[in-house]
Protein backbone atom coordinates (compact mmCIF):
# COMPACT_ATOMS: atom_id res chain seq x y z
CA UNK A 1 0.00 0.00 0.00
CA UNK A 2 2.96 2.44 0.81
CA UNK A 3 4.42 1.87 -2.54
CA UNK A 4 1.01 2.50 -4.14
CA UNK A 5 0.68 5.98 -2.63
CA UNK A 6 3.93 6.88 -3.17
CA UNK A 7 3.94 6.15 -6.76
CA UNK A 8 0.66 8.05 -6.74
CA UNK A 9 2.58 10.89 -4.89
CA UNK A 10 5.04 11.02 -7.17
CA UNK A 11 2.67 10.74 -10.53
CA UNK A 12 1.13 14.01 -9.05
CA UNK A 13 4.01 15.91 -8.32
CA UNK A 14 4.69 15.33 -11.90
CA UNK A 15 1.40 16.65 -12.92
CA UNK A 16 1.50 19.78 -10.63
CA UNK A 17 5.13 20.34 -12.53
CA UNK A 18 3.83 19.64 -16.06
CA UNK A 19 0.77 22.23 -14.94
CA UNK A 20 3.03 25.18 -13.57
CA UNK A 21 5.25 25.24 -16.66
CA UNK A 22 2.11 25.54 -19.19
CA UNK A 23 1.17 27.98 -16.91
CA UNK A 24 4.58 29.81 -17.29
CA UNK A 25 4.27 29.31 -20.90
CA UNK A 26 0.63 30.69 -20.79
CA UNK A 27 2.06 33.77 -18.75
CA UNK A 28 5.37 34.59 -20.89
CA UNK A 29 2.94 34.92 -24.00
CA UNK A 30 0.29 36.93 -22.85
CA UNK A 31 3.27 39.13 -21.41
CA UNK A 32 4.80 39.38 -24.46
CA UNK A 33 2.01 40.12 -26.45
CA UNK A 34 0.24 42.34 -23.61
CA UNK A 35 0.45 45.90 -25.59
CA UNK A 36 -0.13 44.30 -28.84
CA UNK A 37 -3.67 43.60 -30.24
CA UNK A 38 -3.81 39.66 -30.21
CA UNK A 39 -3.63 38.36 -33.49
CA UNK A 40 -4.79 34.91 -35.09
CA UNK A 41 -0.68 33.29 -34.01
CA UNK A 42 -1.27 34.81 -30.39
CA UNK A 43 -4.91 33.41 -29.91
CA UNK A 44 -3.67 29.60 -31.70
CA UNK A 45 -0.48 29.96 -29.18
CA UNK A 46 -3.12 30.59 -26.09
CA UNK A 47 -5.02 27.91 -27.15
CA UNK A 48 -2.60 25.42 -27.77
CA UNK A 49 -1.16 25.42 -24.18
CA UNK A 50 -4.94 25.80 -22.93
CA UNK A 51 -5.59 22.69 -23.85
CA UNK A 52 -2.15 20.93 -22.62
CA UNK A 53 -3.02 21.82 -19.71
CA UNK A 54 -6.32 20.30 -20.34
CA UNK A 55 -4.02 17.47 -21.14
CA UNK A 56 -2.49 17.07 -18.17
Amino acid sequence: MKKYFSVLKNKLNESSEAIEKVERKIEAVVEQYKYKSPSLEVKKKLEELYLQTEGT
